[in-house]
């Protein structure tokens, strides 16, 4: 049978069925029942680029104009594949009245424009039901989908910054106040404001203020998740909404924090608009959600209030709506200005707490900072450490300590003192800087001291995080004769998977499981569990947080032979700690401590 007996076979009469469906202003095609191409009318090459002599009789060339070449209708129908259709097209229905499809997605044609088209295919069947041919139609969509999209942008976005706009912004805000009060996690609102743009924008005109606007908008997109809502609420204000953050509010809070201090150092970097090269400064509100009856309009009032509570106080600043929130802030802020101030002014001190063996003899002592600060005395590092690792001044810090504590090796070793192994804590932070073990390497061979008299310890943090690169750097460092110690081990859980693969030479037993382990039955199976592995695998193991005789007298019967603790000492300063340096002095239980 020829093509034109088959048009004629499923429309009745060829002449008339070909001059109907040519004369369409609608694009249609129609494949017979081995999804071969028997009609392809004007329209259909029009729209597509394809001339009906190319596709008549084929079935595979003319597929190529469909979205990511997926079947087309035509096909599903054919092939009674009605319950593919909405797993190809975001948009597909079943016209069960037809037997068919109706779709619409984004296509390229032969001619490489591309367009919106919305496909329709149905069923041509004979007497007995059988489907015999399909035919299908293509309409051009794209003005009203560009249309559509034009009027959208118009109602929803900022028409300088691409941003969205207000509404757009309370639509956002009372689904993440749903969101959080149904999760129970904490989500924030920040309030920016330009300081001092209405000069900018007076004495260089409103393109210049214009383009500024438009680069402080990509900014803040580039300091925020993709999962954020940054928009403008018009002029130089801009808001961002945060969600999905941590469940407590305080930590959310210090989170937060981070992100605007981000935002406060992105925008205070200088913009090159024109030849001229501007400087602005931000001032920053914030407030944070779910509390009770809140409302858009309560939080962007909060928010703005914080914001204007920085413009009083001198701007370029940032500002919580939540007063005990705000308290903590400037808290961590102030510790964390005086830490720098601590740096230059060398207000740090190495403390030494001593490790004593099962026959009471000295072995060791970890080096710990203490903070002298010159009006509060000294400050304990879990006061200040957790600011320090925030704000990355951890990094300046633990460089210090590394410093200091090879110089007082180094003295004491000319001094002819017996030196036994120091153990140095480094932070993840630390440990994760790409000039680490050159840093350490150069401060070694400066000091020309004894590797082997250094131990470093690194908490079980340190392997949640690229474990090859800190199996690298530790072999890189086992290599100069540096020794390793595996702090706080069991209260992470990672360890357990990676503990071979690492260079280590001791672990040390939490206190935390220390504690009353001659009273608490889960801590002792603990710590028995801790000093068993650790002897099967050849590690030392030290037992920290030592405090009372019972607890002695268990880790030594649990063949634990290292200890470090309160029974025996508290941390020294140097000069004490110096006056245990004699090879007679026997260290038992410190009675000033009792």
């Amino acid at each position: 049978m020829t093509d034109k007996n088959k048009i004629a076979s499923w429309g009745g009469n060829q002449s008339f069925a070909e001059s109907l469906l040519q004369h369409l202003a609608v694009a249609a095609f129609v494949i017979d029942a081995n999804h071969q191409v028997i009609f392809w009318n004007r329209a259909c090459e029009k729209l597509t680029g394809l001339k009906a002599e190319e596709v008549i009789g084929t079935s595979n060339h003319w597929r190529g104009f469909y979205p990511d070449n997926r079947p087309c209708l035509a096909d599903l129908v054919l092939d009674n594949h009605f319950s593919e259709g909405a797993e190809l097209y975001s948009k597909t229905k079943l016209m069960s009245e037809i037997d068919g499809f109706a779709a619409e997605n984004w296509c390229t044609s032969a001619d490489g424009v591309k367009r919106f088209l919305e496909f329709e295919a149905g069923a041509i069947c004979n007497d007995a039901g059988e489907i015999t041919a399909v035919i299908e139609c293509l309409r051009d969509r794209t003005k009203q989908k560009e249309s559509e999209k034009l009027i959208t942008e118009m109602a929803f976005y900022d028409s300088l910054t691409g941003l969205p706009n207000r509404r757009l912004l309370i639509e956002r805000l009372k689904e993440e106040i749903s969101l959080t009060n149904r999760q129970g996690n904490t989500g924030a609102l920040i309030f920016l404001d330009l300081d001092n743009f209405k000069t900018i924008n007076d004495s260089l005109g409103h393109d210049v203020g214009d383009e500024l606007l438009i680069q402080v908008a990509q900014r803040l997109k580039q300091a925020t998740r993709e999962t954020d809502m940054v928009a403008r609420l018009g002029g130089d204000e801009f808001v961002i909404i945060l969600g999905q953050l941590d469940y407590d509010m305080s930590t959310a809070a210090r989170n937060i924090e981070k992100v605007a201090q981000t935002i406060l150092n992105d925008i205070n970097n200088p913009y090159e608009i024109r030849n001229h090269s501007l400087y602005t400064t931000p001032s920053i509100g914030i407030t944070l959600f779910p509390a009770e009856d809140d409302t858009p309009g309560i939080l962007l009032k909060q928010a703005d209030a914080a914001m204007y509570r920085v413009k009083e106080s001198g701007k370029n600043s940032i500002h919580f709506f939540h007063p005990a929130i705000q308290e903590a802030a400037d808290s961590r802020m102030q510790i964390e200005n005086e830490l720098r101030r601590a740096l230059r002014s060398e207000e740090f001190e190495l403390y030494f707490q001593p490790q004593i063996d099962t026959n009471n003899q000295l072995i060791g002592a970890e080096a710990l900072i203490r903070w002298l600060h010159p009006e509060n005395g000294i400050i304990p590092p879990n006061e200040f450490i957790p600011i320090a690792e925030e704000s990355g001044l951890i990094v300046e810090i633990g460089n210090w300590v590394i410093e200091s504590a090879c110089k007082q090796l180094a003295r004491w070793t000319g001094d002819h003192l017996e030196v036994p192994q120091i153990s140095i804590n480094i932070s993840p932070r630390q440990f994760r800087q790409s000039d680490f073990v050159s840093r350490f390497d150069h401060t070694l061979s400066r000091y020309k001291i004894n590797p082997d008299k250094l131990v470093i310890e690194l908490t079980e943090g340190i392997l949640f995080d690229d474990i090859d690169d800190t199996i690298s750097k530790m072999h890189a460092i086992r290599s100069l004769g540096v020794r390793f110690s595996l702090d706080d081990f069991g209260t992470g859980y990672s360890s357990l998977a990676y503990l071979q693969k690492l260079p280590l030479d001791h672990i040390k037993v939490d206190q935390s499981f220390v504690r009353d382990l001659d009273q608490n039955p889960n801590n002792a199976a603990i710590v028995e569990t801790v000093i068993n592995m650790g002897h099967n695998l050849n590690l030392s193991v030290i037992a920290e947080g030592v405090e009372t005789e019972a607890e002695l007298n268990f880790l030594k019967q649990k063949k634990c032979r290292e200890f470090q603790g309160y029974y025996f000492y508290k941390p020294l300063p140097m000069e004490q700690f110096e006056e245990l340096l004699s090879p007679n002095v026997r260290h038992s239980k410190n009675k000033s401590l009792h």
